[in-house]
């Protein structure tokens, strides 16, 4: 059982890893692209959306039929078509699904990448800190350790963009 652990462990920060990796690549191309050809905030969600799309059916293929084939989505929209308030709900969900991704979208477009990851990170800090206050989760030293190093990677990352940006300010 600790060997499980262990390597749950390991699987974790090789993800944690690879997310910095290509957040930091991709906000890197994000920035290009949005300099280059200038797209809206629809534009980017439309061919997001597409994507998503494509790659969605060709990895849950088999799960889809396999709703299909054991009669899971039948019963699902069945069970929607006899409690009619949650087509409200999913409408809802949908909607403010769609108003979140623009608004990530706009902000990436305004401030670039960096910067809405940054933002990003710290929404993650305060929610984790959050859910340990109210909820009384526990944290271990480890999960303590993570969360001290991300808000000093955060103050940094800000530190640094302020004093860069006051540099360029006092030059010109």
């Amino acid at each position: 059982m600790q060997d499980l652990g262990r390597k749950a462990n390991a699987a974790g920060l090789l993800l944690v890893a690879l997310g910095l990796f290509f957040d930091g690549w991709l906000g890197y191309e994000e920035d290009k692209i949005r300099v280059k050809h200038n797209p809206s905030a629809l534009y980017i969600m439309a061919h997001t959306c597409l994507v998503s799309i494509v790659f969605g059916f060709a990895r849950t293929q088999d799960c889809c039929l396999d709703c299909v084939v054991t009669g899971e989505f039948g019963s699902g929209v069945a069970f929607v078509a006899k409690h009619k308030v949650y087509i409200l709900y999913l409408v809802f969900f949908g909607t403010t699904s769609a108003a979140g991704v623009l608004c990530v979208f706009f902000f990436i477009l305004r401030f670039g990448a960096l910067l809405s990851s940054i933002l990003t990170t710290t929404r993650k800090f305060i929610s984790i800190l959050f859910s340990i206050y109210v909820f009384n989760h526990p944290c271990t030293y480890s999960q303590f350790l993570a969360v001290i190093v991300t808000f000093l990677a955060v103050s940094y990352n800000l530190y640094f963009e302020h004093a860069s940006s006051r540099k360029c300010i006092k030059s010109n």
